[in-house]
């Protein structure tokens, strides 16, 4: 039996990558397809009916449920970044604590600088830090914006 397509279009199934041609249409005349949809004597409605429904159903399916997990993981990212910073606080909240006890332990008058530092918070320790190494590089003739 001699082929029902067209030369041309097997040949251009034949040379795309993957059997891939740039129409979904499949090769051949309708009456080869197969498909109630293409038959000209057949009510089609239904068939096309029950098509559309199913493909509704398919996108709902699965394009609801992507913006939910998108949702759900940018929570859950949040809330583990959250406790990693509760976690954080909690430690240096600690540090801070203990340092304190060790110079109120010490109880010596010479040291109320040490004291002083103990009490700071994060923001007043870094501002220290960063005004010591300004007079440091001052002192040595180094410009201080360097240092910074």
């Amino acid at each position: 039996m001699a082929s029902p397509y067209r030369p041309a279009e097997e040949m251009l199934r034949g040379t795309s990558p993957m059997g891939m041609s740039r129409t979904s249409a499949p090769p051949g005349p309708n009456m080869y397809d197969g498909s109630p949809t293409s038959l000209v004597g057949v009510n089609h409605q239904d068939v096309n009916n029950n098509r559309l429904q199913m493909q509704n159903e398919f996108q709902n399916r699965n394009e609801g449920g992507v913006q939910q997990a998108q949702s759900s993981a940018i929570q859950g990212v949040r809330k583990e970044q959250l406790v990693q910073d509760n976690a954080d606080f909690k430690s240096s909240q600690l540090l801070e604590s203990s340092k304190a006890l060790m110079l109120e332990a010490m109880g010596n008058e010479r040291t109320p600088g040490l004291r002083a530092m103990g009490e700071m918070n994060d923001v007043e320790s870094a501002a220290h830090r960063k005004n010591v190494a300004v007079m440091v590089a001052q002192s040595r003739g180094i410009n201080p914006d360097l240092v910074a």
